[in-house]
């Protein structure tokens, strides 16, 4: 996340500061690595082991996990905040790499 702070000196402080109060909880939120939690949900499946091991994210919704195994060489993906277009972007990039 990209943040500017309008303040005269040169640091935010988060106790004052929505915005570095907001960015710090989203950092700590995508730290865990729990976006999509399995439960009872049939839309979930778990993550393939490159998701798993180089990101740390446990599940996928099934949408996300067909992007993934998709070859096609160009992909749309879009969805709102927090619906997971950058994990996948990751993950991709990771494929790639490792190809």
């Amino acid at each position: 996340l990209l943040a500017v702070w309008c303040t005269d000196k040169n640091e935010c402080d988060i106790s004052k500061c929505s915005l570095g109060r907001c960015v710090r909880d989203v950092d700590l939120k995508l730290k865990s690595g729990k976006f999509t939690f399995r439960s009872s949900n049939p839309g979930v499946v778990p993550a393939p082991p490159i998701v798993k091991n180089y990101l740390g994210i446990e599940n996928l919704t099934k949408q996300q996990f067909n992007i993934l195994q998709s070859e096609e060489p160009f992909l749309w993906i879009s969805g709102p905040a927090g619906a997971g277009k950058t994990v996948i972007l990751l993950a991709k990039i990771i494929q790639l790499v490792n190809s």
